[in-house]
């Protein structure tokens, strides 16, 4: 009985801990893009070049909101207390539509729409959102 409790508890949390640190803007974003810039199926070697590409921007464009590091591409000016949400969906989002299957877009556009709708108005997003288009040009 005490081993079946033991695994119990483990197992509650080791999910816990998945789903309180396993997620975060970039990796949503990742989970968004990925399967719809590669439909329809695309070659390995296409694939390499497209997820980097969305990848790149959505690094420059954390940076510019947290600054700490080098950016890849180019620095980006984003005022103190920018949204890093607003800014990395904003990145993923343009790189990818400029990147992914015309079938794919509505997707890409439902997804970012609803994204954004979920992060509140204000200043902060709209800074974001400034330093996604940046990091995406």
């Amino acid at each position: 009985m005490k081993k079946v409790t033991l695994i119990a508890t483990m197992t509650v949390y080791l999910v816990m801990c998945s789903a309180l640190y396993g997620q975060n803007v970039v990796t949503d974003w990742a989970t968004i893009v990925q399967p719809l810039i590669n439909t329809p199926p695309r070659a390995p070697a296409i694939q390499q070049i497209l997820r980097p590409m969305i990848h790149i921007a959505v690094y420059d464009a954390v940076v510019a909101t947290k600054g700490s590091y080098k950016p890849f591409v180019a620095a980006i000016p984003a005022p103190a207390g920018a949204d890093i949400r607003a800014a990395v969906a904003t990145a993923a989002y343009r790189t990818a539509v400029a990147r992914a299957d015309v079938s794919q877009i509505p997707a890409l556009k439902t997804a970012y729409n609803t994204y954004m709708g979920a992060i509140p108005d204000g200043l902060a997003k709209d800074d974001g959102r400034n330093a996604g288009e940046q990091a995406a040009a």
